[in-house]
């Protein structure tokens, strides 16, 4: 798995060797790669690719992004099950792809 920002590396990789797609192509392809195969840091990821990462809708990426702003870091992908809206269970099949630090 690779972060959010190690994906962006790869897709800039591809298109120097002569990958194209269209911006919007390309917005999908990461949205993708980040839902499917990207880890993500709670602490420092913005919502957006959060979201992606819970494969959840932005809603709940914004959610963990307010709670942690009101209330300091996460201690462990534990501590996400007290942001109104996460589902528990949701959140145990996807713990691989999120991180604390």
């Amino acid at each position: 798995m690779r972060s959010p920002g190690q994906w962006d590396a790869v897709i800039s990789l591809m298109q120097s060797y002569g990958a194209n797609g269209t911006d919007e192509q390309l917005v999908h392809m990461r949205s993708y790669l980040v839902r499917n195969h990207g880890q993500v840091n709670i602490n420092s990821d913005p919502a957006s690719d959060i979201a992606l990462a819970m494969d959840s809708d932005s809603t709940i990426g914004e959610a963990v992004a307010a709670y942690r702003a009101a209330n300091g870091a996460f201690k462990s992908t534990d501590d996400l099950k007290k942001v109104p809206g996460v589902d528990p269970a949701k959140l145990d099949l996807r713990k691989d792809r999120i991180l604390t630090q």
